[in-house]
């Protein structure tokens, strides 16, 4: 018998749960129409660069990542706890120009925080999130970058999966 672990359902399922509660939100979602996408799509680049690169576009987008595995506790070795990453990115020339949507870097930081720190999913099992990270900066294409790390937990069933 093998052991079967579906952890990539475990974490895409945490990623949705944190991009769905963002793109619910009215302060993102409502005017001015900040996009939430996750970091898994493709060619990333390219779509923000679709969703903040042109006059018009607003100027800022939220990217959630897909959620990275804690170091296991040996003491409870069911245990999991995960890290996820949401960046908000702005395009500084795009956004504070007349068309943009002035929502800087920093300040959608504070609404994803407001939205995310202490929040408990409803499903999934997983713990409250916890913000466990911020910092700001520019990323390789000069978009300003605030950039903000939650973790949270949950308890994995084991079980023995026969083999085909």
């Amino acid at each position: 018998m093998a052991e079967a672990v579906q952890s990539f359902e475990l974490l895409k399922g945490l990623q949705t749960l944190v991009a769905d509660r963002l793109s619910a939100d009215t302060q993102i979602s409502g005017p001015p129409h900040i996009a939430v996408i996750a970091e898994d799509l493709g060619d990333q680049e390219t779509e923000i660069q679709k969703r903040i690169g042109a006059i018009g576009s607003g100027g800022g987008i939220v990217v959630v990542g897909l959620p990275a595995l804690l170091p296991a506790d040996q003491r409870i070795p069911d245990l999991v706890g995960a890290e996820i990453e949401v960046q908000c990115i702005e395009a500084a020339i795009v956004n504070r120009s007349a068309s943009g949507n002035k929502v800087q870097d920093n300040r959608l930081g504070e609404i994803v925080l407001g939205k995310l720190h202490r929040h408990q999913f409803t499903t999934g099992g997983w713990t409250d999130l916890r913000r466990s990270g911020w910092s700001q900066g520019q990323n390789e294409a000069g978009h300003l970058v605030t950039s903000l790390k939650f973790t949270c937990h949950t308890m994995l069933a084991w079980e023995d999966v026969p083999e085909s």
